[in-house]
Order: C-alpha cells, then sequence, then structure tokens
C-alpha cells in the first residue's frame, strides 16, 4: 500500500489546485463589472487558500483534529463541486465529485 502513497498525494494536490479553481471561476462568475468579477474570484480563492494554510495543510499554524479535517475537507470540496455545476461545467463537476470520493476514502487509508 505505501507503494501508492505518492499516488494519492499527488491526486490530493492536483484536487486542491482544481477546488482553488472552482472558487476563483465560481467567484469569476459573481457580479456584472469586470473589476468585481475579479475581485471575487481572487478573493474566493485567496480566502480559500488563506484558510487551507493554516488550518489544513500538512505544516498548517493550527492542528485541528483527523474528523474535523475530514469533515472540513469534505465540505470544502463538495462546496467546489457545486460552484462548478452551477456555473456549468456539470461533466466536470461530476469527475471532480467522483475523484474527491477517490480521494477522501484514501485518505482514510493512510490516516492522512
Amino acid at each position: 500500500m505505501q507503494m501508492l502513497k505518492p499516488l494519492f498525494l499527488t491526486i490530493a494536490f492536483l484536487l486542491e489546485i482544481g477546488m482553488l479553481i472552482a472558487f476563483f471561476m465560481w467567484g469569476f462568475r459573481q457580479g456584472s463589472a469586470v473589476a468585481i468579477k475579479y475581485a471575487y474570484g481572487i478573493g474566493a480563492a485567496l480566502l480559500l487558500a488563506v484558510f487551507w494554510g493554516v488550518f489544513m495543510s500538512p505544516k498548517a499554524s493550527f492542528k485541528i483534529g483527523f474528523a474535523l479535517k475530514m469533515a472540513i475537507e469534505i465540505v470544502l470540496f463538495a462546496a467546489a463541486v457545486f460552484m462548478s455545476y452551477q456555473i456549468g461545467y456539470k461533466k466536470s463537476a461530476i469527475f471532480f465529485g467522483i475523484a474527491t470520493v477517490f480521494k477522501e476514502v484514501l485518505s482514510l487509508v493512510y490516516g492522512e
């Protein structure tokens, strides 16, 4: 099983990047003026990135328990799936959701 850990970490990282992109794209679709669109897009992704860095990353400033971390991850990834679906990326949202479930199962296996 340890042979698959690098694959798991790669999938987890790519899904985290995908989540940031989903938050940006959703934020960009809000508002009507171009400046507002960029502010919402960058703001949503930036807030997520800061939150993730402070609480969720392996080198987080504040350590939280495994169960709480899993619950927060599920909520954030579900939000990203919902946002992607809502803005019209239906097939991508479904694929992203399936990949996220796969990643969460592997998180339970590896305890990360």
